[in-house]
């Protein structure tokens, strides 16, 4: 007995309580968010005379953490100062890469080895299925977004030279819309109706949506594009993301050129920005109510950007999976697409995603339509959906939303920029694993339709 109980004794000191490094990555992401509140709520942060609520600069602050884009100010230039400005472009850049990447990639540049856990947590944080060559690709993934981002910076500061005469302020700008453009962020310091008075600025459009795509595509499709010339192919994922961009880019864009009587320019450019960007050269309140047009929106704001971007939504590879599993399900054949066949596992999880996706946009909307009567129905769902695909364009509601809406926006940024890869690994990690090898059971089938 004495033995059993000294047994007893070990394991439990033995065993150690294994938290999810999905759970470090929504608690660095919420530390952000509230420090970044209470720096933008600082009368250092705002221009003379200026106050703002704290629910307001708590929403600023989740909405460019989460690089939504998404505010409940009319104009921010106007807003804040030089300070609060960095403060944002701050929280939008660690927004796009997350605190963990940013904080690990510090840690290798100082020389500091990471152990077992760190290398783990960082898998996590960059989308990743393994620990191999994760420092490498840690440092492609910075390199990439500070090179790519430094070169857009040159791009856009000389079209934009035209606009301004003093060099800082043009700077400053060009700073600003280059990181909240590659980070899919959708902020703006142009003025309070965002692009649409530089609708008609070919070279400061093509820019601005060659970002948003670089930014969405994700860095290990960047990475695969850059070296191309050398390995001469493109795995599966990659050849998946750029095919379905591309889809979800053109034929949206001819709908919307038809549908709202817009320029292609235009048409274009929304077409480009509707999955994670904010960026807008219409007026949706205008264009887009009770046109075709409308529910091709909601699709492209809740499918949003790719694996591994800077961008939200339930991303580019779940939706084309389940395209290909329906399209194939109904023909009576397995899934595959590019030679290859689909896995099971990748199946089930693009529709438990999907599904729980839609299940809390729905409860959103209908929490929303509570709280603001007045507000018409279309108008809070546009809402909703941008909110939860982190996307950032509004019908023009935002500002005028209730504390409790709010609030509800709030948290929906913050599930939307983490809730899909956390629900992703969780039915990776547990559900989608076999806890006892041992044990098998008699498959059944289900009567369906």
């Amino acid at each position: 007995m004495k033995t059993v109980y000294g047994e007893n004794m070990k394991k439990e000191k033995n065993t150690k309580v294994i938290i999810s490094p999905y759970i470090y990555i929504m608690l660095s992401f919420l530390g952000v968010i509230i420090l970044g509140s209470i720096l933008l709520y600082l009368p250092i942060s705002l221009q003379d005379g200026v106050t703002l609520p704290y629910i307001d600069s708590l929403f600023l602050s989740a909405s460019a953490t989460c690089v939504t884009g998404l505010s409940t100010i009319a104009n921010i230039n106007e807003t804040f100062t030089y300070f609060g400005k960095i403060v944002l472009i701050f929280l939008m850049e660690i927004g796009g890469l997350s605190i963990v990447t940013i904080a690990s990639f510090l840690l290798v540049l100082f020389g500091k080895k990471m152990g077992f856990s760190s290398k783990f947590f960082l898998t996590s944080a960059l989308n990743q299925n393994s620990q191999k060559g994760i420092i490498v690709f840690l440092k492609k993934v910075v390199f990439m977004s500070l090179i790519i981002q430094g070169l857009f910076l040159i791009f856009n500061t000389i079209i934009l030279s035209k606009y301004y005469d003093n060099f800082i302020s043009l700077f400053g700008v060009a700073i600003f819309h280059t990181v909240s453009s590659f980070n899919n962020a959708g902020f703006d310091i142009f003025g309070s109706s965002s692009m649409i008075n530089y609708s008609t600025d070919i070279w400061l459009n093509i820019t601005t949506m060659l970002e948003i795509v670089l930014g969405g595509l994700g860095f290990l499709v960047l990475g695969e594009i850059i070296l191309l010339p050398f390995q001469k192919r493109l795995s599966f994922h990659s050849k998946v993301v750029l095919l379905f961009t591309l889809v979800l880019i053109l034929i949206p864009m001819v709908i919307f050129r038809f549908t709202m009587n817009i320029t292609w320019l235009e048409a274009l450019f929304t077409s480009v920005t509707a999955r994670t960007a904010g960026f807008t050269t219409i007026d949706f309140a205008t264009k887009m109510n009770e046109t075709a047009a409308y529910p091709i929106m909601l699709i492209l704001m809740f499918i949003g950007a790719s694996p591994g971007s800077t961008g939200g939504g339930v991303k580019t590879t779940t939706f084309f999976t389940i395209i290909i599993t329906i399209i194939y399900a109904c023909i009576g054949k397995k899934p595959k697409a590019f030679k290859r066949n689909i896995a099971q596992e990748s199946i089930t999880k693009s529709f438990a995603l999907i599904m729980i996706s839609l299940a809390y946009v729905l409860t959103l909307i209908v929490l929303l339509k509570i709280f603001e009567r007045a507000i018409p129905f279309t108008s809070l769902m546009f809402e909703a959906f941008s909110a939860f695909g982190t996307v950032g364009v509004s019908m023009g509601i935002t500002q005028s939303l209730t504390i409790a809406s709010k609030i509800l926006i709030i948290i929906t940024m913050f599930v939307g920029r983490i809730g899909p890869l956390s629900f992703v690994s969780f039915w990776s990690h547990s559900f989608m694993e076999e806890k006892s090898a041992n044990v098998r059971y008699v498959e059944e089938k289900i009567t369906i339709g």
